[in-house]
């Protein structure tokens, strides 16, 4: 994929979500006292999804973030979810910096015989992934399970396109689709997939740039853009919520920022898509978790991410997290 340029009105374009965040307040007014909480069940109903008490509990991993704002969006985010499914459960739960901590969470559930899928609300398969929720499942007697990152999908793709739409991007624009950044090599194939999938569903090149770890940074995928030759460049924020990652974003050098992912009605579907995968299938991958994690689980497991397919117009229809062509399939439970 070829890079192109940037200039600089992005000022407010990464706030392009403000209008997100008020386009879902009739929920907001909950916002505050669930925000503080560790679950909220469910009140509306879902077509044919029907509840029982022996549904498991739906636990929404975030990364976890000092920022209001970005405390706000997942918030949403997960009574949405809620609001999509009678009767579910959804717990909130952080892998960093926020509590209540998903150890914590995972062992009070299962502590009560509760048994839980874990749907981490991240974007790709990174150390998270991989390790603080590959850990807390592998503890938890086998009444836990994991499914995939929501990323790479094309929901996403959608969302990236429209968040894009948003924030004035024009069809000459170059896009960077901007990300966090891992380490981890399949966190990198996730985020590549990703730039494939939203450039099929825009039909222009989509080059990467990382806020923290990896390579190319933001600024340089930016500055490599307009050395290309592009009038404008336009950012992709693909973080999931505000915060010092999307604060970042405006001083990279870009003409636009797009607003990020959180909340919207077709992510919640998307977690939802997650959960049912592992739910009803009753079988989740669990090819992601070391030996030494694997050999406790009894049964407990997280999901592997398929590789980056060839370019071509992909459905927009969530993906399924029950891939029997990846890993070893588990269930719940002794």
């Amino acid at each position: 994929m070829s890079a192109h340029r940037t200039s600089a009105h992005h000022t407010s374009a990464h706030h392009t979500s403000a209008h997100h965040t008020s386009a879902h307040h009739t929920s907001a007014h909950h916002t505050s006292a669930h925000h503080t909480s560790e679950h909220h069940t469910g009140e509306h109903r879902s077509g044919e999804h029907r509840t029982d008490g022996d549904q498991p509990v739906l636990v929404a991993c975030a990364h976890g973030t000092r920022s209001a704002a970005g405390r706000r969006a997942v918030a949403l985010l997960r009574l949405q979810v809620a609001a999509l499914r009678q009767g579910l459960e959804v717990v909130a739960a952080n892998v960093d910096v926020q509590r209540p901590a998903l150890p914590d969470v995972v062992a009070r559930l299962t502590g009560a015989g509760r048994r839980c899928v874990v749907v981490p609300l991240l974007l790709s398969a990174g150390y998270h992934v991989r390790v603080d929720i590959s850990g807390a499942v592998g503890r938890s007697g086998g009444l836990t399970v994991a499914t995939r990152a929501l990323g790479p999908d094309p929901v996403l793709a959608d969302l990236l396109a429209d968040r894009l739409a948003e924030a004035g991007r024009s069809g000459d624009d170059a896009v960077v689709l901007a990300a966090a950044g891992s380490r981890d090599p399949r966190a990198v194939r996730d985020v590549e997939d990703a730039a494939v999938r939203l450039a099929d569903r825009l039909a222009v090149p989509v080059t990467v740039g990382y806020v923290s770890a990896g390579t190319p940074r933001v600024e340089a995928a930016v500055a490599a853009a307009r050395g290309a030759g592009a009038a404008r460049v336009a950012l992709a924020c693909y973080l999931l919520a505000p915060g010092h990652f999307v604060d970042r974003l405006s001083a990279v050098g870009a003409d636009l920022v797009s607003g990020p992912l959180a909340p919207d009605p077709r992510l919640a579907a998307l977690v939802l898509a997650r959960y049912d995968s592992a739910v009803h299938d009753s079988t989740v991958h669990d090819s992601t978790v070391h030996d030494s994690v694997r050999e406790g689980a009894r049964g407990g497991g997280v999901s592997e991410t398929p590789p980056p397919r060839a370019p071509g117009r992909r459905s927009s229809a969530p993906t399924s997290t029950a891939d029997h062509r990846f890993g070893q399939s588990l269930k719940f439970g002794p």
